[in-house]
């Protein structure tokens, strides 16, 4: 997954593309074989509806989520769709950005190399991904004063 633009509200709320704001948010984020189907099966699909409904230079370079006529969606659109997925799954209501925090957090507490997380979430700083997207485990919590316990009765 290639992040090479933001989409951003510009003058009059006009959407439009352009550049991220750092250089460490431009980057390229590997994927399982199996979202790298799914995404392949929907830009195809995707390409094919939106020729029928009129956009004929839909193809290869046309952005994978879109209104049905392939503008733009709207900025706060993703989290509706978050919510109604939530809802229908009779799960709390997570936010797109929750999942980044979820993404973060849960790598952390398998000791995955943060400098790895940090740079797969874009960051320019190590110290900004764990102040701001590494949450901590109560087990993690319990484990630690397991350990110290274990320290000062040896």
């Amino acid at each position: 997954l290639k992040i090479s633009r933001t989409l951003t509200r510009g003058e009059n709320r006009r959407l439009y593309l352009e550049n991220p704001n750092t250089a460490n948010s431009r980057r390229t984020i590997p994927l399982d074989h199996e979202t790298i189907a799914i995404l392949k099966r929907w830009h195809s699909l995707q390409i094919k509806i939106l020729k029928l409904v009129g956009k004929r230079d839909a193809g290869k370079t046309q952005i994978i989520f879109t209104h049905d006529k392939g503008n733009f969606i709207d900025l706060p659109a993703p989290r509706l769709w978050m919510q109604r997925i939530c809802k229908h799954a009779d799960i709390p209501i997570l936010s797109p950005h929750a999942l980044r925090h979820t993404f973060a957090t849960l790598l952390v507490s398998q000791n995955v190399n943060i400098k790895v997380i940090s740079s797969l979430l874009g960051h320019a700083s190590v110290a900004f991904t764990m102040d701001i997207y590494a949450g901590v485990f109560q087990k993690d919590k319990i484990d630690v004063i397991n350990k110290f316990n274990d320290l000062i009765n040896n």
